[in-house]
C-alpha cells in the first residue's frame, strides 16, 4: 500500500490508533523528520516508536528544535480540535483519530519547515540574468528557483485568516518571542485557531492585509483574491468590513498588487449563516467583491443551492471547495451543476475520468494548492499530486498557496513544488501563470496587462510590475 493512501483494508488498524494513522497519512519526508526528532512516527510508516505514550492525544519524546528555540511537537497534548474543519479529512477514520492526524500533520510539517539545513528545493542560486533578462544558475543554465520567484503570478485561493503573517499575529497577542511567532507547535495551532476571532476590527483587517500585500509584492504576486469568512463579517459588520477591504485594495494597487474579495461560509455553519454571508455580499459588498465560496465542511453542498442561485443571480461567481478527499467527486458535480467557474482543490477528480472530462469541457479552473493538499492528506505525497493528470486532461489549473502562514509556504514555493515533484519545466510554469491570470476574476484591461507582463518576463522587462 502506498503510504498516505487511506480507505483500503490495509488502513484498518489506523481506525483506532491515531499514531498508526499519522504514519500512513504523512508523506515520507515528514515521517523521516518526525522519526529523527523522536515524534513517535517510524520512517517505514509502521506505527509509533517504542516508549511512546498510548494516550490518544499525547506523544512523549524529544522536542524538535532549531537552535535554542523550542518548537516541541511531542510534549504537547492535542486535546482540542483545530479551528480548521477536519470533517472531510480521512473519512474512514474516527473523529478523534482524524483530529489527531490533522493536528500532528500540521505539527510535523511545521517542524520540517523550521528544521535547519537545505530542503529538497533549496539550491545554490545566482540570480544574475542573461542578456535577455532570464535568471541563470552558476553553470549557465536557467535557474528554475529564481525564475519561479520572479515570475509574475496571480494568487486565486488565499484565506484571510490563514494568510496573516506571524509578526502581525504576534503583535495582536502581545507575544515578544523575537525568533518565531509561536514557541511550539501546539501554541501555533492554538493561536491560528484564534486568528479569525482576532480579526474583529477594521483596523486589524487593514493591518493584516497590508502585511499580506507586502509579502505578495516581494513574491512577485501581481493579483490576489482573498477569501473572507463568516467570522469577520459577523464580528465587524458588513459595511465596516467592506470599507476596510476597499481601503486595503486602494493601498495595495500602489504596490502593483490588485486585490479582489471572495465571501465564503463554512459548509458546517448552516443555512442561516450562509444566508447572512450572501446577504452581506449583495447588500453591503466591497467594491472588488467578485465571488461567493464554500469552504470547511464540503459535504452536502446541494443544501446551499438557494444561496448559490441568489449569488449567481446578482452576478457573483461561484468558487467553492469541492472534492478534496477521495470518494467526494459528487461535490464537484454539484458545483458544476450550479455553475462554478473555479473549484478549490478537487483532487478526487483525478481518479474519475468522467469528472475530469466535465471539468475540461466546461473549462472550469481547479485551484491547486500542492503543499496544503499533501499536508491535509488529500494526496499521499508531492510526487503523487495529480497536477499533471489535470493538465493532461485539459483541465485549467491555478497554483495557489491556500493558507500560506499556516503551511509556511509562498506562491513561489508552490510553483517550485510543481516544478520539482510534478515534472513541470520553466515554460510550463509560465503557462500555469497564464492560466491563473485567465481564471482570475479581473476586468479585462487589468488581465491583459498581467498576461502581457507574464509573456514579457525574461525578455529584458521582467522587473516591471503591472500597473
Amino acid at each position: 500500500m502506498t503510504p498516505g493512501r487511506l480507505g483500503t483494508p490495509a488502513t484498518e488498524p489506523a481506525r483506532k490508533d491515531p499514531k498508526r494513522a499519522i504514519a500512513l497519512v504523512l508523506p515520507a519526508e515528514f515521517r523521516r523528520v518526525a522519526s529523527v526528532a523522536g515524534c513517535g512516527i517510524s520512517t517505514a510508516g509502521r506505527g509509533p516508536r517504542p516508549g511512546i505514550s498510548s494516550s490518544r492525544h499525547k506523544w512523549r519524546g524529544k522536542p524538535l528544535r532549531r537552535g535554542s528555540t523550542d518548537v516541541s511537537v511531542t510534549s504537547a497534548e492535542f486535546r482540542k480540535p483545530p479551528r480548521k474543519d477536519t470533517s472531510g479529512c480521512c473519512p474512514d477514520l474516527s473523529v478523534p483519530t482524524r483530529r489527531a492526524v490533522h493536528q500532528h500533520a500540521f505539527a510535523t510539517a511545521y517542524a520540517l519547515h523550521q528544521a535547519p539545513g537545505p530542503t529538497s528545493l533549496a539550491t545554490e542560486l545566482s540570480t544574475s540574468p542573461d542578456a535577455n533578462g532570464m535568471p541563470k544558475g552558476r553553470n549557465g543554465t536557467m535557474d528554475l528557483q529564481a525564475f519561479a520567484a520572479r515570475l509574475p503570478k496571480c494568487e486565486l485561493h488565499a484565506h484571510l485568516a490563514g494568510s496573516v503573517p506571524d509578526p502581525v499575529v504576534r503583535g495582536w497577542l502581545g507575544t515578544d518571542n523575537p525568533s518565531y511567532a509561536f514557541r511550539d507547535v501546539t501554541e501555533f495551532l492554538s493561536q491560528y485557531g484564534r486568528v479569525e476571532q482576532l480579526l474583529d476590527t477594521p483596523d486589524r483587517v487593514h493591518e493584516a492585509l497590508a502585511a499580506m500585500v507586502d509579502a505578495w509584492a516581494a513574491d512577485h504576486v501581481v493579483h490576489a483574491e482573498v477569501r473572507v469568512g463568516q467570522v469577520p463579517l459577523a464580528r465587524i459588520g458588513a459595511r465596516r468590513l467592506a470599507d476596510a477591504l476597499d481601503q486595503a485594495a486602494a493601498d495595495a494597487i500602489v504596490q502593483g498588487v490588485s486585490l479582489a474579495w471572495i465571501y465564503e461560509f463554512d459548509g458546517a455553519a448552516g443555512l442561516e449563516t450562509a444566508g447572512h454571508v450572501v446577504d452581506a455580499a449583495l447588500d453591503d459588498p466591497p467594491q472588488a467583491l467578485r465571488a461567493v465560496g464554500l469552504s470547511g465542511d464540503e459535504s452536502g453542498p446541494e443544501r446551499y443551492a438557494p444561496q448559490f442561485r441568489q449569488a449567481a443571480s446578482a452576478g457573483l461567481a461561484l468558487v467553492p471547495h469541492a472534492g478534496t478527499f477521495p470518494g467526494t467527486t459528487h461535490q464537484i458535480d454539484v458545483a458544476l451543476h450550479h455553475g462554478a467557474v473555479r473549484i478549490g482543490h478537487a483532487t478526487s477528480a483525478a481518479r474519475e475520468p468522467d469528472t475530469l472530462r466535465r471539468l475540461a469541457d466546461h473549462q472550469v479552473t481547479v485551484e491547486v494548492s500542492p503543499t496544503s493538499e499533501v499536508l491535509i492528506g488529500a494526496v499521499p505525497g508531492p510526487r503523487q499530486h495529480p497536477l499533471e493528470t489535470f493538465l493532461a486532461a485539459g483541465v485549467p489549473v491555478a497554483l495557489c498557496a491556500d493558507d500560506p502562514a499556516l503551511f509556511r509556504t509562498t506562491l513561489t514555493s508552490e510553483y517550485l513544488m510543481a516544478a520539482e515533484h510534478c515534472g513541470q519545466s520553466a515554460e510550463a510554469l509560465r503557462t500555469l501563470a497564464r492560466q491563473a491570470a485567465r481564471a482570475a476574476l479581473l476586468d479585462e484591461p487589468r488581465r491583459t496587462r498581467i498576461l502581457d507582463q507574464i509573456d514579457r518576463f525574461g525578455a529584458g522587462e521582467n522587473s516591471e510590475r503591472a500597473e
